[in-house]
């Protein structure tokens, strides 16, 4: 035991004052008149015995009672491992979760609001000199700030839910940099939350023990929840009038099946697919929506579900790209290649040109999604430097060379573009004997692989090298181990390199059924793709091309409920979009400026890392928190006020020993007025 107090002790030597009272009253005497001696022995005696237990009993209330009263005034406690008896200023920080998941209700209460509840508890455990921290899922600057117990009141009045939803070790790393910035180590923080297993991410919070922390866990009735987790489309880039697929992920929360639940998807305000789905118990499925690409541009797309109570991810916004066409340009060193444009003439979704190499038009490079190098001799330090600009970009280029091409000047080409270096030309016959089926340019394009399926043969090729410092992934492997042909990545864009010229006296590739999905989709490689969608409440980073390098900040993101001027930068006819904590409502942004005509639509939606309702129970949390130096408070049918008071003081003890000493008092009125003897 402990006091806070200890001088009050002294006080104890008080009990000697009914003690002294008790000897004083022995002395007395008093006269006794009775009519008959006969009994009088015997009747003293016991009238003696009476009053000498009564005297006892009522010294022994008067020294507990002063006794007691002297331990109220010294404050006795227990410490617990927690105890602090330091006068000093505190700082205490307080988390209170602000997420969705917190909508959910306690016997119709909404958690969010026993959340505050329990955060105004925890305040007013403290005096008038404590710092308080009040943090939220928003992790904004003014956050960072101490501030008055009545301040921190106020602000836990005002929070609201928040679509933000970071890691509970990023909440603690805020913790932990205001208490080092406040330069006191006299500190206590709090974690005020539903504990979503999804969020916990215990493995990476560092054990801390400069410093108290503790848990108060709240839980909701059962809930249950469907979400539209992401979607994605079968084949990458979409031109007009094709057909389209895609493919849908929903996940069922709920501890029973799904049935007939109703699936739409909307494009541009018009309702392009509806139909029924099924989703067994706590699991995921993955639905497929066929349609139509009718409208070129960007096309503005939301799926939606029905799904009660919890309806924050029952709606999936995304964007997309419809091309009319792509843009491919073949630089040919002699004339044009029969066999290139027997390929891209006959594809509706190409627009093809041809160039000669003598004059190149380097204004068109930009507008272009794929340029093919054909059987040049020799690549300029012009045309060179401009390629490297176009791969650096994001577009594709690929290279067939000259059979009397010069080796060094093309290496010198491949060497500024990290894509290998070509030998000198070897006589040999050669077949391919493996395909890279993992290669994105294969991806979808054989259902199955067959033993007998023909591969180019190749008479005479120039054999490709490359270093491990180079990304380099072979396609086309030849029995020799030589590639026939293989893809670098340089930048944002792709080299594909060929080993021989498109020439029927060097290889029957042309000809191969392998050739034009291949070339086609080499050729589709080049087009920029943003994502569908972004995250709200990430740190989101969007490239667009643009047709101007202005620097100014013109750009501006629009929705129907909010409009804003995004951190942005331009740099080589790309534009760099910074959005952060910008954005609290899901929806479609359209990208407006007056810079120029560019307008696509940029689609955020809510975390979907609320949508899972699996919760920590106190004893799980407790085995996840405990070698973290957290400790779980167990707050059921408690005050946190009184929680914390035992926190700071350990089981204080003053209000008993008053208690006890009202108690002898009363005891000792009692044996006064009612004991006669």
């Amino acid at each position: 035991m402990n006091f806070l107090f200890p001088a009050f002790l002294f006080a104890s030597a008080a009990v000697a004052i009914p003690v002294i009272i008790h000897l004083f009253n022995f002395r007395r005497y008093k006269k006794v008149f009775f009519p008959s001696i006969q009994f009088l022995k015997e009747v003293k005696e016991q009238t003696t015995h009476q009053n000498k237990l009564k005297h006892l009993l009522i010294m022994a209330c008067r020294i507990l009672a002063v006794l007691f009263a002297v331990l109220a005034f010294a404050q006795p406690f227990i410490k617990n491992n927690f105890t602090t008896v330091n006068k000093d200023k505190q700082i205490v920080s307080i988390y209170l979760d602000n997420s969705f998941s917190m909508n959910a209700t306690k016997n119709g209460v909404p958690l969010i609001e026993l959340a505050k509840h329990k955060a105004d508890e925890v305040i007013q455990g403290y005096g008038a000199a404590t710092q308080f921290q009040i943090i939220t899922n928003e992790m904004t600057g003014s956050e960072q700030h101490l501030i008055g117990k009545d301040e921190a009141l106020k602000i836990v009045d005002e929070i609201k839910i928040t679509p933000a939803s970071p890691f509970l070790n990023e909440i603690i790393a805020k913790q932990k940099q205001a208490i080092s910035f406040s330069g006191n180590k006299n500190a206590q923080c709090y974690l005020i939350s539903d504990f979503q297993k999804s969020e916990l991410n215990a493995s990476a919070i560092k054990s801390d023990s400069d410093y108290n922390a503790f848990a108060a866990v709240l839980s909701a009735d059962e809930q249950t929840n469907l979400s539209i987790d992401s979607c994605w489309f079968e084949t990458p880039v979409q031109t007009i009038n094709q057909q389209v697929k895609l493919l849908v992920k929903i996940s069922n929360y709920c501890n029973h099946a799904v049935n007939s639940n109703r699936l739409t998807l909307t494009i541009n305000n018009q309702l392009k697919f509806l139909g029924d789905f099924n989703v067994e118990a706590n699991s995921k499925k993955v639905d497929t929506i066929p349609f139509t690409a009718t409208h070129e541009g960007w096309n503005e797309c939301v799926l939606n579900i029905n799904d009660n109570p919890i309806t924050f991810d029952d709606n999936y916004y995304f964007s997309f790209e419809v091309l009319n066409k792509i843009n491919v340009l073949c630089i040919n060193g002699e004339k044009e290649n029969q066999f290139l444009k027997a390929l891209f003439s006959n594809d509706a979704q190409i627009n093809c040109s041809n160039q000669s190499a003598s004059q190149i038009d380097f204004n068109h490079f930009n507008q272009q999604q794929c340029i093919v190098l054909n059987s040049l001799q020799n690549v300029s330090s012009g045309l060179g430097s401009e390629l490297q600009k176009f791969v650096k970009n994001g577009g594709s280029l690929i290279i067939f060379p000259n059979e009397n091409m010069d080796v060094n000047n093309y290496n010198t080409l491949l060497s500024v573009l990290h894509a290998g270096n070509y030998g000198t030309l070897i006589n040999k016959e050669q077949s391919v004997t493996a395909i890279n089926h993992q290669a994105e340019v294969f991806k979808n394009v054989f259902v199955k692989l067959t033993d007998n399926m023909e591969l180019p043969k190749v008479k005479k090729y120039f054999p490709i090298s490359s270093s491990i410092l180079m990304v380099h992934e072979p396609l086309l492997t030849m029995k020799d181990g030589n590639d026939l042909m293989s893809k670098f990545q340089f930048e944002k864009g792709n080299v594909y390199v060929c080993a021989v010229p498109l020439n029927k006296d060097y290889s029957d590739f042309p000809l191969k059924a392998v050739f034009v999905p291949m070339l086609l989709k080499m050729s589709f490689s080049g087009i920029h793709l943003n994502e569908m969608s972004y995250t709200i409440g990430k740190n989101n980073h969007i490239e667009i091309p643009t047709s101007t390098n202005k620097t100014e900040p013109t750009y501006t993101l629009k929705s129907k409920t909010q409009e804003f001027i995004p951190e942005q930068m331009n740099v080589e006819n790309n534009l760099y979009l910074h959005v952060r904590n910008e954005i609290h409502q899901a929806g479609i942004f359209e990208l407006t400026g007056t810079a120029d005509s560019l307008k696509p639509a940029i689609a955020f939606n809510f975390n979907r890392n609320e949508s899972d309702l699996s919760f920590y129970k106190t004893n799980e949390l407790e085995e996840k928190l405990a070698p973290l130096n957290i400790h779980v408070l167990d707050i059921a049918n408690k005050n946190l006020t009184a929680v914390v008071g035992e926190i700071n003081q350990g089981i204080v003890l003053w209000k008993v020993c008053l208690q006890l000493a009202l108690l002898f008092i009363a005891i000792e009125v009692l044996l006064l007025r009612f004991w006669k003897v």
